[in-house]
């Protein structure tokens, strides 16, 4: 998808650089969207507007827009997906219709995003779970259409490459094997670094003491338990992979970091709240 839409802007700007760097910017600066909805939805409006200025100013953010490279556009189509399939399950059929073509994109975008775009239904059944039957029935249309997609890109990869593929990045027979073989020391590198190093400095000291603040907080009637472990079951797969690839760099965890921050805000605006009246 992206060397895709860097050759429409190329059209454009006459520059390959230039264009797959707009791409980046475009992208980078559209990802403000999704997370202000989110960060509105999970914890109200002052919230939303303190998350979207911290995407704004995160450095981290500032050098994805700055790369020739699919990731700010994989990140901004990870957080979009997530508030267009949440919208979806709670009764909009616009959203419900975006969604799926959202995950298809993100498939498109990243190798993370095929098992992202099929752990999606699984996902959903947290927003279902001892609701009504309409909501159960959204989930099945979301399902059947992810299904459909799936197939289709199947078969186009089959008439193409003569296989049938979804993914690249999908393990053959061999690679199982190889896989086992390697032993549990990498993984245990990969887990350290990756929970003890990599995570920690990303969300840097502040916000990760404020993310304490904001997720390890007093239940109270303004949570919302669902959308909370829907978003983490997400930023699960995401670790999940990361641990799987045994490849623990930032990149592959931006996601899950912008995604905890949204509770680091909250424990912003907590401690806001509770310093104003001491």
């Amino acid at each position: 998808l992206y060397s895709l839409l860097g050759a429409l802007s190329h059209l454009i700007t006459n520059d390959w650089e230039w264009a797959f760097w707009v791409i980046s910017l475009i992208a980078s600066t559209l990802l403000v969207i999704p997370i202000y909805y989110l960060a509105e939805e999970l914890h109200g409006s002052k919230s939303a507007r303190l998350s979207a200025f911290l995407v704004c100013a995160w450095p981290w953010l500032v050098d994805y827009g700055s790369r020739i490279a699919p990731e700010a556009l994989a990140v901004t189509l990870w957080f979009t997906s997530i508030w267009l399939l949440y919208r979806g399950i709670q009764g909009s059929r616009f959203h419900l219709v975006l969604a799926p073509i959202a995950f298809f994109a993100l498939h498109l975008s990243r190798p993370e995003g095929t098992f992202l775009m099929l752990g999606s239904p699984l996902a959903a059944i947290i927003l279902c779970y001892r609701r009504d039957r309409a909501h159960w029935a959204r989930l099945a249309v979301y399902t059947g259409v992810i299904l459909m997609l799936t197939a289709v890109y199947a078969v186009v990869m089959k008439s193409i490459l003569g296989s049938v593929t979804v993914s690249y990045r999908a393990p053959m027979s061999g690679d199982i094997f190889d896989y086992f073989r390697r032993g549990a020391i990498p993984l245990v590198k990969t887990f350290m670094r990756l929970n003890f190093d990599v995570l920690p400095v990303m969300l840097g000291p502040l916000l990760l003491v404020f993310f304490g603040v904001g997720f390890f907080r007093y239940s109270d009637e303004s949570r919302k338990p669902r959308l909370e472990t829907f978003i983490l079951f997400f930023c699960l797969i995401r670790w999940g992979l990361t641990l799987a690839n045994f490849s623990p760099e930032p990149r592959y965890v931006m996601t899950v970091v912008i995604a905890l921050s949204l509770w680091s805000v909250k424990g912003i605006e907590l401690l806001q709240h509770r310093a104003f009246y001491w």
